[in-house]
């Protein structure tokens, strides 16, 4: 499996604000990493200190990025940073990911008492209803055209070259056996907290239960495509000029020939 290096952090460019403290722990964490040692379940220091980093730094302005901010300095020493750290890699990074296994997530927020109660909140509105994905996914072809948005090409039974398939934003995964398992339930309704601070949408509300299906959350991908996609190696950046516009960018640009993605 390809994995691209982690992006060392830059300078602190933050005015003064709690903000540049904040980053400033991080950038110390950084440069301490090679002498510490992670606590269980969280990643090598070196990777907690720049996700925390770059997370503060790309974060959406409000409550998103004053959250991380305030997580990373209620944090009481080094060991406690790199547990936000795994909190966020967990439920929110690897969110994004393909996983057979139950959607994994901390069971305990090392420092915020407001996670737990959002949590409780999206546990209650997770009821998993009839999930439809054949519905939505021939939905989502006819909106698309019958085409893989990344590639333009179209599905093999209306004439094209490839099988197209419905890729899901948030996956399905995070709705799925939740009304059967309190464990899964309890671990996805963590993870729809942690989604919820980065975004003003409600997105608890709008994606609960088989609402996961919703157009909105899928695009239609060919199935290399949707791989990637899944499996973080492929991503979406909106571009300058007309909204909903995006630029896709992959971990290996010498993918983009082989797949036929245009620039």
């Amino acid at each position: 499996m390809y994995l691209k290096p982690s992006i060392p952090l830059p300078p602190n460019t933050f005015p003064e604000s709690a903000f540049r403290s904040a980053y400033q722990r991080c950038l110390a964490l950084e440069a301490a990493a090679s002498g510490l040692k992670a606590p269980t379940h969280c990643p090598p220091p070196i990777v907690c200190a720049r996700l925390l980093g770059h997370l503060l730094r790309l974060a959406p302005d409000g409550n998103g990025r004053g959250q991380v901010q305030r997580e990373i300095m209620s944090a009481a020493d080094d060991a406690k940073l790199m547990e936000v750290a795994g909190v966020y890699l967990h439920g929110f990074i690897r969110a994004f990911k393909r996983s057979s296994g139950p959607t994994p997530a901390p069971s305990e927020h090392p420092s915020r008492p407001s996670f737990e109660d959002a949590r409780a909140y999206s546990m209650e509105l997770m009821q998993e209803g009839t999930l439809d994905h054949r519905k939505a996914r021939d939905a989502a072809l006819h909106r698309d055209n019958y085409r893989c948005v990344i590639t333009g090409k179209l599905n093999i039974p209306q004439g094209g070259s490839t099988y197209v398939e419905a890729a899901h934003i948030i996956p399905e995964a995070t709705n799925t056996k939740v009304d059967e398992n309190y464990k899964k339930r309890f671990h996805s309704a963590g993870v729809w907290a942690i989604l919820s601070m980065f975004t003003d949408l409600d997105i608890i509300v709008d994606l609960a239960g088989n609402k996961i299906h919703r157009l909105e959350n899928i695009v239609m991908m060919n199935q290399h495509c949707h791989h990637l996609f899944d499996d973080l190696y492929l991503w979406l950046k909106p571009t300058e000029g007309p909204p909903h516009t995006y630029r896709v960018h992959l971990a290996r640009e010498e993918w983009r020939k082989d797949e036929g993605i245009p620039e």
